[in-house]
């Protein structure tokens, strides 16, 4: 269902969503390989949105693309958290604590830790930079998990930001 509009308008209206209609109005019968790596992920994201998702997994959203793409990026992934559940994966701390309310720190596909971003990424930034024994700790834990599949362990990460019952909290957005 298009709520009512052509599919060229539909696809008009989730471009326009990302800040993408205006870059690529002129070009839109072309190859999406000619796009930036910027424009490109966003391309990604107007798909996704012309889809209704519930939640949204993005995958290193960032990876490859400019500071400035970045920047748009993240500041869409602001925008579209007041009305989409957005798991955020990326290596990045300082980025995970720009685009998100909730983290879950894993090592090696284990859950270590998981709460508020900002208390999970100060304190793991200081404590794996600065504090020994804390690293020691985190592999001892490390040891101590058992091995999970990458499948579960991304079904345990999202069990845990939407809650043990896996219903939303209405907290993480």
């Amino acid at each position: 269902e298009l709520d009512g509009t052509s599919p060229q308008q539909y696809a008009e209206h989730h471009l326009a969503r990302v800040g993408l209609l205006d870059e690529v109005s002129h070009r839109l019968h072309e190859s999406a390989s000619k796009l930036s790596g910027g424009q490109q992920q966003r391309l990604c994201l107007a798909r996704t949105l012309a889809n209704r998702p519930s939640i949204i997994l993005m995958d290193e959203p960032c990876s490859a693309i400019d500071p400035v793409a970045t920047e748009r990026i993240e500041k869409l992934i602001a925008e579209l958290r007041r009305d989409y559940t957005i798991i955020v994966v990326t290596h990045n701390l300082q980025q995970a604590r720009r685009v998100s309310e909730q983290a879950i720190l894993m090592v090696d596909g284990r859950i270590i830790e998981a709460g508020k971003t900002e208390r999970q990424v100060n304190e793991a930034l200081i404590n794996l930079t600065q504090n020994t024994s804390y690293r020691k700790q985190l592999f001892d834990k490390m040891k101590s998990c058992s091995f999970t599949h990458n499948k579960e362990t991304v079904l345990n990460a999202i069990q845990a930001l939407l809650g043990r019952n896996g219903e939303d909290d209405g907290n993480i957005r």
